[in-house]
């Protein structure tokens, strides 16, 4: 007899220790048995919960000998992050809600580590990709979730500003060349008739720097 402990959802090898090349060999119960169910090495895939396994030797005088290995399966850690969308070129921050006792690995789509930790940001990324986190807990046992990244391509509208030169006191509107579907976002509002419209008017006293900010509308991404 023996006691052994493995992780639910993976591969398990069963051996017989020094198998006798004229005997034959079989492994019950089957349900759970991959592979090699009547061969002296056999694989199992079993969920969390405890396991007992029965090898049946015959000779070949046709003899039998039988011993059982009890198995311990534990749990793999439950791993789920949410998917996201990116624009067009940027970076992915790539994260999930830790766990106790999960330590986090994420890889691409060619199976390269990208990084370690709850929160991974990617390089520039200009197409639809998927990334895999690994959670592995202390019995280094893991669990996987998959990250689809879709890529917005937010190619952004043409907006022209020019510098322009007023006297002390006079009311401008801000001279702005758009396209449509745009969202402004003005920087130093102070005065602004409005903060997110295309013209608004200021007063002028002295010399101001504002910057505009625009995104097409229908994008939550803020391409």
């Amino acid at each position: 007899d023996a006691e052994e402990t493995a992780c639910e959802d993976a591969d398990l090898a069963l051996a017989v220790i020094a198998p006798d090349a004229g005997s034959s060999y079989s492994w019950t119960p089957t349900d759970f048995i991959t592979a090699g169910a009547n061969a002296p090495n056999a694989t199992a895939n079993l969920p969390a919960g405890l396991a007992t396994f029965t090898v049946t030797e015959t000779d070949a005088n046709g003899c039998q000998g039988t011993d059982e290995i009890e198995i311990d399966i534990l749990s793999a850690p439950i791993v789920s992050a949410e998917d996201l969308m990116v624009c067009v070129g940027t970076p992915a921050t790539l994260s999930i809600d830790q766990v106790a006792g999960i330590t986090y690995t994420w890889l691409n789509e060619s199976g390269a580590e990208v990084g370690t930790g709850t929160t991974v940001t990617t390089g520039n990324i200009s197409s639809n990709t998927t990334f895999t986190v690994v959670g592995a807990n202390e019995a280094a046992c893991e669990g996987f979730d998959q990250v689809s990244v879709e890529v917005i391509d937010g190619a952004m509208p043409t907006v022209l500003t020019v510098d322009t030169t007023v006297c002390p006191g006079t009311l401008l509107t801000l001279p702005v060349t758009k396209t449509d579907d745009v969202v402004f976002e003005w920087s130093d509002t102070t005065g602004l008739s409005c903060t997110d419209c295309s013209l608004p008017m200021l007063v002028v006293e002295d010399m101001r720097i504002i910057t505009l900010t625009e995104r097409p509308l229908d994008i939550n991404t803020g391409c």
